[in-house]
């Protein structure tokens, strides 16, 4: 969906909503995974929780739906999904082919989610919070992270309109967002997840070798220290990352005349449905009333 200067207000919309919720979501949802394959189960409950609480509000917002108010609330917020999305929902869950039927328990997404969001809250990483695991929740976890994640753009925006498509996406040209959904269930307008890539066997072999590798106070042997480190660990070089509010509070400060109007309508749109601290809201606000005062 490409980069600054932004071509319209949707292009904001949805480059914004991929950088705070979806890109995140995608990071849940990979550690979920990795953490029910390595036997973490409360950690996994907790990151499937964030990951499909950040798919449900990137849907709700980047079609125009605040957030506010719905915290951790997964149940709240399919309301709020189904009240918008319709026929699109996603309300159950289809046991895949070649699974063996002992390791599904059929659900629908309303249970699913009741479960998630009760073994998944916040107390869990206190381990305040009891869970159970059943065999098929990665499986549905799955399914549902494919179904949400689709929803992640405006239904109504036309493909083609507001930026520029890869080529995967050249044959829908012209058509609206949720036709293209309803007609091809296998469609995903945000492309593929992004993950880390490489070896997964880089502290060791075992799982516990990723606690003691180059752990000075941890180490099992002089091997776990002595070996040499991905860059990941011990590199000579800082690496920092800085918040899309506080590039977004600078694009304010650089925008040019031409790029003003859409940037500035996006920071409307941005402060009216994410949630914000007080003083964030109205550092934008304020940058907002001098802008005004200098068109």
């Amino acid at each position: 969906m490409g980069d600054e200067p932004y071509n319209t207000l949707n292009h904001f919309k949805a480059v914004t909503t991929y950088r705070l919720l979806v890109a995140p979501a995608d990071d849940n949802y990979f550690l979920a995974r990795w953490c029910r394959i390595n036997s973490l189960h409360a950690e996994f409950f907790w990151q499937a929780q964030q990951a499909i609480e950040k798919y449900m509000k990137a849907g709700l917002v980047v079609n125009d739906v605040p957030a506010h108010g719905l915290s951790h609330d997964l149940s709240a917020a399919f309301e709020r999904f189904e009240l918008n999305f319709g026929d699109l929902t996603p309300r159950s869950f289809k046991k895949p082919p070649t699974l063996k039927n002992e390791l599904w328990r059929p659900k629908t997404t309303e249970l699913f989610l009741k479960k998630i969001e009760m073994q998944g809250h916040p107390d869990s990483r206190y381990r305040l919070i009891s869970w159970f695991k059943e065999p098929s929740d990665l499986f549905m976890l799955d399914q549902l992270v494919f179904s949400l994640r689709r929803m992640t753009v405006g239904m109504q925006w036309t493909v083609g309109t507001d930026w520029k498509v890869p080529a995967s996406q050249k044959r829908y040209v012209g058509r609206r967002f949720d036709d293209i959904l309803r007609n091809y269930p296998r469609f995903q307008p945000r492309g593929r997840i992004k993950i880390p890539t490489g070896p997964a066997n880089v502290a060791g072999d075992r799982i516990e070798d990723a606690l003691f590798a180059w752990n000075f106070s941890y180490r099992r042997s002089r091997h776990d220290t002595d070996r040499k480190a991905p860059a990941s660990v011990a590199s000579s070089m800082p690496a920092a990352s800085n918040s899309e509010t506080y590039l977004m509070y600078r694009r304010m400060e650089n925008a040019s005349r031409a790029t003003t109007p859409i940037l500035l309508d996006g920071v409307r749109w941005f402060i009216d449905h994410f949630h914000l601290d007080k003083r964030t809201k109205k550092s934008f606000e304020q940058k907002l009333a001098e802008a005004a005062q200098r068109s």
